[in-house]
């Protein structure tokens, strides 16, 4: 350190010291490279993001129209449902209707007791009757004209 002073940078003999304008021109062309460098990474965050946006949209587009094929693929076997089960409905009206058309247990007990009562298995048929009388009459010694 050569006196009183703190040392100022030296320069070579015919170089000027740079002026103070030339000093601020030169920080704020510094400043001026920082803030468009940083504004260059921004501007290529925001290119991604806008990237990955659009990979979203998309893959939301493909999805919604799969849950809308979906959704009408249910819509149509929910109809389909609907329509067996009127179907199954209108059958079991039927088989309603024929069942109280049919006799009841009550009925069919009635129906036994007068069968049994009447033991129609021992009645004679007219063919059995007439082939019967005419054995009976042939066996007695009647002359028998057949037909």
């Amino acid at each position: 350190m050569n006196g009183p002073y703190p040392s100022a940078p030296r320069f070579p003999l015919g170089e000027k010291k740079p002026s103070q304008a030339e000093v601020l021109g030169k920080r704020v062309d510094e400043q001026i490279a920082d803030v468009a460098g940083r504004i260059k990474v921004v501007e290529e965050r925001i290119d991604t993001l806008r990237s990955h946006l659009e990979l979203l949209d998309g893959t939301l587009v493909e999805k919604h129209k799969a849950s809308t094929s979906e959704i009408r693929d249910l819509q149509d076997s929910l109809r389909s449902m609907r329509a067996d089960i009127d179907e199954i409905k209108e059958f079991s009206e039927r088989i309603a209707k024929r069942l109280e058309a049919l006799a009841s247990k009550e009925e069919v007990k009635v129906l036994e007791r007068y069968i049994d009562a009447w033991q129609p298995l021992n009645y004679i048929t007219r063919s059995e009757l007439k082939a019967t009388l005419i054995s009976i009459l042939k066996d007695l010694g009647f002359k028998i004209k057949e037909k």
